[in-house]
């Protein structure tokens, strides 16, 4: 990839249903052979469940990850799994910062789960 800053962008549009065809290949092929790539893909996956749960997307993002993104039952679990810990992290009445460090760490945990 040219960038960081690129294959963010590239992912993001990925993981949302956003990229045609050739371009979903290419990331396909790069998931399966690229270690820095699939590290990135995962990260992205994280922090769009977390704007996601958080209520930081955009209603079109919110369309696009509910119709494309929440297509599989493992997607779907990491989801619910965020929520509950970030609706617990809100009624405990943690402060930003501990609900901040949270979200990031549930995410982690079910990837390794």
């Amino acid at each position: 990839m040219k960038n960081k800053i690129t294959e963010d962008k590239l992912i993001n549009r990925f993981l949302l249903g956003e990229v045609a065809d050739e371009q979903k290949a290419q990331v396909e092929e790069l998931f399966f052979n690229d270690d820095e790539f699939f590290d990135s893909m995962l990260a992205m996956e994280d922090e769009l469940i977390d704007d996601y749960v958080q209520g930081a997307l955009s209603q079109r993002e919110r369309q696009l990850f509910a119709t494309h993104f929440l297509n599989s039952a493992e997607r779907r679990n990491r989801v619910e799994f965020a929520q509950a810990l970030w609706q617990t992290a809100e009624q405990a009445s943690a402060t930003p910062t501990v609900k901040a460090l949270l979200l990031p760490i549930s995410c982690a945990l079910v990837i390794n789960n």
